[in-house]
């Protein structure tokens, strides 16, 4: 992807406050209309979103989650990010779920513990991706061009459907942090149709398991391959 001066590249500790507040902006935008939409049909929030100091709240824990991740390399943790002019505009992270201190039992040893595309950054830069008008995916066992035995390294992105400059964001980082289809499990919050049907396409199953995650209040479900 070098006509896009697209690098991939470790994590490093000064990385941890754009890559939190670019998944915060993410994750606001996501699940705002979502906590709306829930509010309208049940007449039940599941955690107001919107007061200032509830998101500086909300924006500082993201960004300490990502200090947490990159100091974790040292032990094992996988993180990386995506740079283009020099503008992190992605971002991509797996650690242990031994690490994690869930009460649910993890099902792999290892969890992606974040993979997002700042789509406000790519506009700024001028890459602007048409929106799809249905949710859609085909599992990478179609897609893909090459046996398992085969699947490209990261210089070598594995080629798939709907080819926009986000979704080619994405799977550099999750060929960079989970290389040859490597196993692992996710939480993914379920209005993010996004990340949802491309991690499908990458093999990701849902398993059945669904929570309430603890800094939004929002609905998540577990896929893992």
């Amino acid at each position: 992807m070098s006509e896009l001066g697209l690098t991939i590249r470790p994590a490093q500790p000064q990385d941890a406050v754009v890559a939190g507040l670019a998944e915060f902006r993410h994750l606001e935008s996501l699940l705002k209309p979502a906590n709306a939409t829930n509010q309208a049909a049940t007449g039940l929030a599941s955690k107001p979103i919107g007061n200032s100091s509830d998101l500086q709240t909300e924006a500082q824990a993201t960004i300490e989650k990502w200090d947490r991740l990159i100091e974790g390399i040292p032990h094992g943790n996988r993180v990386a990010v995506a740079a283009m002019n020099k503008r992190i505009v992605g971002c991509a992270a797996v650690t242990y779920t031994s690490q994690l201190g869930r009460s649910i039992v993890a099902v792999r040893e290892h969890e992606l513990a974040g993979l997002w595309v700042d789509e406000l950054a790519l506009t700024e830069l001028g890459f602007h991706d048409e929106a799809p008008t249905e949710p859609h995916f085909r599992p990478l066992w179609e897609t893909a061009a090459t046996s398992f035995q085969e699947i490209p390294s990261a210089d070598s992105p594995t080629p798939v459907a709907g080819n926009s400059v986000a979704r080619q964001i994405r799977q550099r980082l999750l060929d960079y942090v989970l290389p040859a289809l490597g196993p692992a499990q996710t939480w993914v919050h379920t209005a993010d149709r996004v990340t949802w049907d491309f991690l499908r396409s990458q093999a990701f199953i849902p398993d059945g398991m669904a929570r309430i995650e603890s800094e939004w209040g929002q609905n998540q479900e577990r896929l893992v391959r």
